[in-house]
């Protein structure tokens, strides 16, 4: 981490309202892996249909993804972005889960 973004950082956590979401950011993160954890499991149960469709309106909607952009811009210094590769079910979620973790990983 270059010195810049670890000034940033703690900046970003002495702020109550950024610390906020950040961690509010990071249990998102958490859910999201606990999803994609889930879903690997039941994808072995031929009883499981339809596990990727579920995962995505899990994540694709106010609670998750709308509320990760939402958090993020009120954390200075960083931006969550990912790529959207519009394809399946499990590409789409799996990209966005992928991009969490790894924005979850900067600030948190």
């Amino acid at each position: 981490m270059s010195a810049l973004n670890r000034v940033i950082r703690n900046s970003n956590k002495s702020n109550p309202d950024v610390a906020a979401a950040i961690s509010e950011i990071v249990a998102l993160d958490e859910y999201c892996q606990s999803l994609y954890q889930a879903a690997i499991e039941d994808e072995a149960d031929p009883e499981c249909d339809e596990v990727w469709e579920r995962v995505f309106d899990a994540v694709f909607n106010s609670e998750v993804s709308q509320k990760v952009l939402r958090l993020s811009r009120n954390i200075p210094g960083t931006a969550f972005d990912w790529y959207d590769p519009d394809t399946t079910y499990e590409e789409d979620a799996t990209a966005f889960i992928n991009a969490l973790n790894d924005y979850a990983g900067r600030i948190g």
